[in-house]
């Protein structure tokens, strides 16, 4: 599965490598986007980030916070620990009771 995914990471690196190259070599936009098929803004999207920052993968992005705090977290693990038996809806409901709702 791993190999599948760097696979196909690494054709649209060569994909949005290609766009570039086209570009640089003097095509325009509409040209470059009918002969591979795609729109025009996908082509300028790609010509863009590669002024910007040379870099033809996707974007890093963010995750969201956490809903816990490193007390929290904390206090989770040593009710695990304390009865490795239990499950994740044992632990949330024993927690709520002993030190108030500190999980959603």
């Amino acid at each position: 599965m791993e190999a599948r995914r760097r696979e196909a990471r690494e054709k649209r690196i060569g994909f949005r490598g290609r766009i570039v190259g086209m570009h640089e070599a003097g095509q325009s936009i509409r040209t470059i986007a009918n002969n591979l098929g795609i729109s025009t803004r996908a082509v300028l999207r790609w010509i863009r980030r590669s002024e910007d920052t040379d870099w033809y993968g996707n974007l890093p992005r963010g995750r969201p916070p956490r809903c816990t705090t490193p007390a929290q977290r904390r206090d989770i693990i040593q009710a695990a620990e304390a009865d490795p038996q239990t499950n994740a809806v044992a632990i949330r409901e024993s927690l709520h009771q002993g030190q108030g709702n500190i999980l959603p």
